[in-house]
C-alpha cells in the first residue's frame, strides 16, 4: 500500500527510482493527478501545430494529427507514442512575449484559462527548445540490407515514428506513475 505522503494533494510532484519486480525496471516515478510526463504530452500538442502545419496534405500527416489513444481499459500501461519535435523558432519567439500576449496568442479562450496556463505554456516551450525527440524516445535496433546485400544497423538521424519505441508508464497507487524501461 502506498504511504500517505505519496497520495497527498500537494501540487509538487516527487520522483524516485525503484524496482517493481524482477522483470520490470522502473526509471522514475511521479505523483500527479495530471498523469505521467505532462510536459512531453503538452509538447505533442504543440509539435502537431509547429511541425505539421498543413504544407503537406498526405494521408500520413492526417494520421499524425489524429488524437492519440494513450491508454486502453484492459492494459495496465499508459503509452506516449513517438513524435517529432526539436528546437524551433516559433517557441523561441513565443517565449519573448509578455504573459498577456502569450496568453492571447496561445489560447482559444484566454478569458477563462487557469492562472497557471501561461506558466505551463512557457514550461512546455522551454522543454521543446531544450531537448528533442532523439533524446526522449529510444531508437529501436534496426537492421537493413544495403546495396551490397550486407546487413547495416540503422543509426542515422532521420526521424520516422516507427523506428522509435513509445514511452511506457505503469500506474503506482492512486496518482502515481512509473516510467518503465
Amino acid at each position: 500500500t502506498p504511504n500517505s505522503s505519496s497520495s497527498s494533494s500537494s501540487s509538487s510532484s516527487s520522483s524516485s527510482s525503484l524496482l517493481l519486480d524482477n522483470s520490470t525496471t522502473v526509471v522514475t516515478t511521479s505523483t500527479s493527478a495530471k498523469g505521467p510526463d505532462c510536459l512531453l504530452r503538452q509538447a505533442r500538442l504543440w509539435a502537431s501545430f509547429i511541425f505539421n502545419n498543413g504544407d503537406n496534405d498526405s494521408n500520413d500527416d492526417d494520421n499524425k494529427r489524429r488524437l492519440q489513444i494513450i491508454h486502453h481499459p484492459n492494459d495496465e500501461y499508459l503509452y506516449i507514442s513517438p513524435f517529432y519535435f526539436a528546437s524551433h523558432p516559433f517557441p523561441h519567439r513565443m517565449l519573448t512575449l509578455n504573459d498577456a500576449l502569450l496568453l492571447q496568442y496561445t489560447s482559444s479562450s484566454p478569458e477563462v484559462e487557469k492562472d497557471n496556463f501561461v506558466r505551463c505554456v512557457r514550461e512546455t516551450f522551454r522543454y521543446m527548445n531544450g531537448t528533442s525527440c532523439f533524446h526522449v524516445f529510444k531508437k529501436k535496433k534496426m537492421v537493413n540490407e544495403d546495396d551490397d546485400g550486407e546487413k547495416d544497423v540503422g543509426l542515422d538521424d532521420w526521424w520516422d515514428d516507427e523506428d522509435y519505441s513509445p514511452r511506457r508508464y505503469r500506474r503506482v497507487g492512486l496518482n502515481g506513475w512509473a516510467a518503465v524501461a
